[in-house]
């Protein structure tokens, strides 16, 4: 996914909080979903 890889500052600041790249991916799909085909 261009502008959002394991070096770019969106991950960077997620894991300076404890959230590592996979949590986050997790995290960002999980929210997608449950937001329903309407509003995406």
């Amino acid at each position: 996914m261009p502008g959002f890889t394991t070096i770019s500052m969106f991950p960077r600041m997620w894991a300076a909080s404890g959230v590592d790249y996979p949590a986050l991916l997790a995290i960002m799909v999980e929210t997608a979903l449950a937001r329903g085909v309407g509003l995406r």
